[in-house]
């Protein structure tokens, strides 16, 4: 058997002692969902039926819809619609989940590329998520969307950006988490 002289040995641990420091500092990146409130606030439907936190800095779009709530950034680069369609088809008539998931597909030209492991929001059901494109103002861009349901009503939430990366993801679960439904 070989011995290996002092020096190398010194030169191995010097760099696994490295790698091991590299693999600590990776996850000190991330951010927590506390790191992610500290730039949001609270965003209702102009009912004040649902609520959600977002950016601060968003400002709310009006789309004739007041079960409705639509932001997004002043660049236009990043979007969220929160539709509310509440099940006694007083306002919108659909009467079960797939309605909802093919209404927003053809509204939005919603194309699903992948699906994925839905957040989880408070007092909501039957949730399913996915990525892919979505056409908004006649711009095609990456969409996050998650589906839902309470007892009072069924939800999309679209989550636009040109741009979809994993810290946009992770903030939009962070809205999610902060949903709150105020049924009449």
């Amino acid at each position: 058997m070989r011995k290996i002289g002092i020096g190398l040995k010194r030169t191995i641990v010097s760099c696994l002692a490295v790698v091991f420091m590299a693999a600590t500092f990776l996850g000190c990146g991330e951010k927590s969902t506390e790191d992610y409130l500290v730039d949001m606030e609270m965003f209702s439907t102009a009912d004040g039926s649902a609520s959600i936190y977002l950016d601060k800095n968003w400002d709310v779009e009006d789309v004739g819809v007041d079960f409705w709530l639509c932001a997004g950034n002043e660049a236009g680069t990043k979007v969220v619609l929160l539709m509310q369609f509440p099940k006694d088809g007083a306002s919108i008539d659909v009467s079960d989940m797939e309605e909802v998931q093919e209404l927003v597909k053809e509204s939005y030209g919603l194309e699903e590329e992948e699906q994925t492991e839905a957040p989880e929001i408070p007092s909501m059901m039957n949730l399913t998520a996915g990525t892919g494109t979505m056409t908004v103002d006649g711009s095609s861009v990456d969409s996050y969307v998650i589906f839902g349901e309470t007892d009072y009503a069924y939800y999309a939430l679209l989550f636009g950006a040109n741009n979809m990366n994993d810290d946009f993801i992770a903030a939009a679960n962070v809205s999610c988490s902060t949903f709150c439904e105020n049924a009449p």
